[in-house]
């Protein structure tokens, strides 16, 4: 007799006792060790069990399983839709399995080599051993949920830029339009002082105007109040004599005088008359003018002066 000597695991050992029990010339040795159960999971324990009660009972078990189910199974009419949509997608997805178990071919089996032998005598006659392995395949409700996870992410990837674009473009907008009434505001406002300023005619009423714009009131500051009054009573009536061609010349020349350039009023003046800077710069001083003409008076006056003191001093 032929012995056959194998190392395995007891999964293994109890799987391929499982296939060598097909064959009806094959009796299980007495001798082999209970502890083969061990490698087992709980799933093929409780499986191999039920197998066995339904060989021993048949239908009496089966009947038995039906009423214990029964007992806590709920109808789908008393669900709620959570829950009923629940129950439904596991049902979809055992179904799934289910399926992809079946698909399974039948013919996929490897042919297992035959094992080495220490016995001279020859081989016996039978049929070469096949052992069907059975490799898990990817579930299509696994695979059916990474697609409808990539889709979905995809989806608000998607309306996550087409939000952030349209957020980049009202900011530009509302940008635009903040501008634009800013322009408009301070266009009407520029419009508002220039109306303003020709409302206002009265030189007192200026004057209290201006008063009020430096948060000053008139009734405190009635010294003030007169000073501005009677500038602009001046530039009024400066305003009036420089609008006639015939005495423009003579009183721009008395208005441009050696203050005026001195202290840097000359275009607080052309604002206030309306006549242009450049046509004041031109225009020379009457003092200036003289000057020119006489141009040793000065010195006589000086000698004058020298005269007179050296005459006290004398005395």
């Amino acid at each position: 007799m032929s012995e056959v000597r194998i190392t395995l695991n007891p999964n293994q050992a109890s799987k391929m006792l499982e296939v060598l029990s097909a064959f009806p010339s094959f009796k299980r040795p007495t001798d082999l060790p209970d502890l083969l159960e061990m490698g087992k999971s709980r799933a093929e324990i409780q499986k191999a069990y039920r197998d066995r009660k339904k060989e021993k009972d048949g239908n009496a078990y089966l009947q038995k399983e039906r009423e214990r189910v029964k007992r806590y199974y709920v109808d789908t009419s008393a669900l709620s839709k959570k829950k009923l949509e629940q129950r439904r997608t596991k049902i979809r997805q055992c179904m799934a399995k289910k399926r992809a178990k079946d698909k399974v071919p039948q013919n996929d089996k490897d042919e297992v080599p035959e094992c080495s032998t220490r016995s001279n005598t020859q081989q016996q006659q039978q049929p070469p051993m096949l052992v069907k392995l059975n490799f898990p395949l990817k579930s299509r409700s696994k695979i059916q949920t990474r697609k409808r996870t990539s889709r979905a992410v995809a989806k608000a990837n998607y309306k996550i830029n087409k939000m952030t674009q349209k957020i980049q473009e009202l900011k530009r907008r509302n940008w635009t339009i903040t501008k634009r009434l800013q322009r408009r505001m301070a266009r009407e406002n520029k419009d508002n002082k220039n109306n303003l300023e020709k409302t206002i005619t009265s030189p007192m009423r200026k004057a209290n105007q201006d008063l009020r714009e430096a948060n000053l009131s008139p009734t405190k500051y009635p010294d003030l109040q007169k000073k501005l009054t009677y500038h602009n009573c001046l530039i009024s009536e400066i305003k009036e004599s420089v609008s006639h061609e015939k005495n423009k010349f003579p009183v721009l020349q008395v208005i441009t005088g050696k203050a005026i350039r001195d202290h840097k009023c000359i275009r607080r003046l052309s604002y206030d008359i309306k006549v242009n800077r450049k046509q004041l710069m031109k225009i020379k001083s009457k003092r200036e003018k003289e000057k020119k003409e006489n141009p040793h008076e000065g010195c006589k006056r000086r000698s004058s002066f020298k005269s007179i003191s050296l005459s006290r001093e004398g005395r």
